[in-house]
Order: C-alpha cells, then structure tokens, then sequence
C-alpha cells in the first residue's frame, strides 16, 4: 500500500509541480480558493435573505454551510460538507508545507502528496454525497426542478452565488 500511495504522490507531483515556481502555484491556488469561498459567502447571503433566516451567518467560512443544512432540515449533510472544508484545506496546506520544506528524500515528498492525494479523494467523495442530500433539500425548499443539482454538484460556490441573486428563485 505504500508503494502504492508513493506512485500516486510522485505521479502527482511530477504533473502539478512540473517545471513550475511553487510560490506562483501556491498564490494561484489561493486566489482562486479565496474568490470561490467569497462567491459562495456573497451567495448566500442572497439565499439566507430569501429564507428570511440570519444573514450574518454567510460571512462565517465553513459554518454558513453548515447552517445552511440546519435550515434546509439536512444538518448532518451541512456539518459534513463544513467539516471537509476545513480538512481539505488543512490537508493541502500541509502538502505545501512539505513541499516547501527542502528535504533529502524524494520518496518522503511522493508519499506526503500520495497521501494527501487519497485524503482528498475521500474528502471530496464525502462532500459529494452530502451535498447530494443537502442541495436536493435547497432545491426542493425552492421549488426548482432537479436538474439543479448538476450545477450544484459541478460548482457549487458559484451556483450558490447565482442562487442568491435571481430574483426569479425565491424561498
């Protein structure tokens, strides 16, 4: 199994870090996650109005979702899609971490990113299924149809944010 998660770290590495400045991958990377997460807390900001809940709760990062799923009657699946927020990026910062880090050992490297590489597969995989459930309540508190839960599935921040400022959706 090492051997295993080895190969997929330095596959990995090899194709993200590929003749590439790690500081420029690392301020891309953050930017993007930055603006998503901003979409996402201005999204629903929209959302929380048209449920007439508490807006202030969508500039708290991790723990919007999370109410989001108390108000949608869906808490664990909100709780869950918080939780792999926070551990997808603990677990990415601690790659970078490494990565930055000059060691001696290559293999050390590959297993790390192997490593983190597998955690956020099981992460991502988690996030997925509890946004299955979380979003088909969102919709069907909205009375949309169920093709919406493609968009929320693909890019779910910027499907948030669309959800927060039409005015045809409302709660």
């Amino acid at each position: 199994m090492k051997e295993f998660i080895t190969l997929i770290g330095s596959y990995t590495s090899d194709y993200i870090w590929l003749n590439n400045d790690i500081e420029d991958i690392l301020i891309e990377t953050l930017l993007i996650y930055t603006v998503l997460q901003v979409c996402c807390a201005v999204g629903l900001h929209g959302v929380f109005a048209k449920m007439n809940a508490k807006k202030r709760w969508a500039a708290v990062p991790a723990a919007n979702i999370a109410y989001l799923g108390d108000l949608c009657g869906c808490r664990l699946a909100g709780c869950v899609i918080a939780l792999c927020k926070i551990a997808a990026l603990v677990a990415a910062e601690g790659t970078v971490r490494v990565y930055t880090i000059p060691l001696l050992d290559e293999n050390i490297r590959a297993y790390h990113c192997g490593v983190t590489c597998v955690l956020l597969a099981v992460i991502l995989l988690l996030r997925t299924i509890a946004g299955c459930f979380l979003y088909r309540k969102l919709i069907r508190k909205f009375g949309l149809e169920g093709w919406w839960m493609l968009f929320f599935l693909l890019v779910p921040n910027l499907t948030m944010l669309f959800f927060g400022f039409d005015p045809d959706i409302r709660g």
